[in-house]
């Protein structure tokens, strides 16, 4: 059971850290800008809580940027 939280936290993090660094490449333009708000978001304690806990709010904030990208 552990495993399994272990995973979806890693494959969560990973596409919110894809996706964020996206939407700063978007709205920033600049690749160094782009990585630390990718950072910021990725290791904030809000998005680490719910990311580990593996529930539906874990997964909506791993789609936010993607979310707000496409609008």
């Amino acid at each position: 059971m552990d495993w399994g939280f272990y995973l979806v936290s890693i494959l969560f993090g990973a596409t919110a850290l894809f996706g964020a660094y996206l939407l700063g490449l978007r709205l920033m333009g600049n690749g160094k800008d782009a990585a630390w708000l990718a950072f910021l978001y990725v290791f904030s304690p809000v998005f680490m809580r719910y990311n580990y806990w593996a529930t539906g709010r874990g997964l909506l904030l791993t789609l936010l940027p993607m979310f707000i990208l496409a609008f």
